[in-house]
């Protein structure tokens, strides 16, 4: 996809959606924004309006099949991300997903299987912003987290958090958590 223009649709322009993602994602060279799917038509159709996007579809599914839709943004509630992830990239499309991802862990390993399956698409998950200060898997935070850990900052930090995250600055790798 070097050098295309990436077009984007949408499922669920929620409001983390329509502050975050519709925004950030319509700044980027070579991203169009071109579909949106809600649980409503009118909810839709008024994010369209707002965002400049020209086309909106009653059924996500739909949005899903179009042809001219190479990345999907998922921000729908955990009970249907699982389906619209697989289905996406069954049929071929690049996916964002927005936690919380999955009803269960059983879930979530589908869709993991599924983004092994298409080795070739990018899949994503967006970490929650509540969680990102207690992520290990992010060496920003866990470097600030140890840093006011170490300076006594943080209110309530023990010697065992502090002992915790010393050395632990690094994301752990992808292929040491399958």
């Amino acid at each position: 996809m070097i050098n295309q223009t990436i077009r984007v649709g949408f499922m669920g322009a929620g409001a983390n959606t329509r502050k975050h993602h519709i925004p950030k994602l319509r700044a980027q060279p070579g991203v169009e924004l071109v579909a949106v799917a809600n649980r409503t038509k009118e909810s839709g159709e008024r994010d369209a309006r707002e965002f400049g996007i020209p086309r909106v579809y009653d059924d996500w599914r739909d949005l899903v099949r179009a042809p001219d839709v190479d990345a999907v943004c998922i921000g729908t509630w955990p009970y249907v991300d699982c389906a619209i992830t697989l289905v996406a990239l069954d049929a071929g499309k690049h996916v964002l997903c927005e936690a919380r991802m999955a009803m269960d862990a059983a879930e979530a390993r589908r869709m993991l299987d599924g983004a092994r399956r298409s080795p070739h698409l990018i899949t994503q998950l967006v970490p929650a912003p509540n969680t990102l200060e207690v992520d290990a898997t992010s060496p920003k935070a866990t470097s600030a987290r140890c840093s006011r850990s170490r300076s006594g900052r943080s209110r309530g930090a023990s010697s065992t958090r502090t002992r915790r995250c010393t050395g632990a600055r690094t994301p752990r790798s992808a292929a040491s958590t399958s």
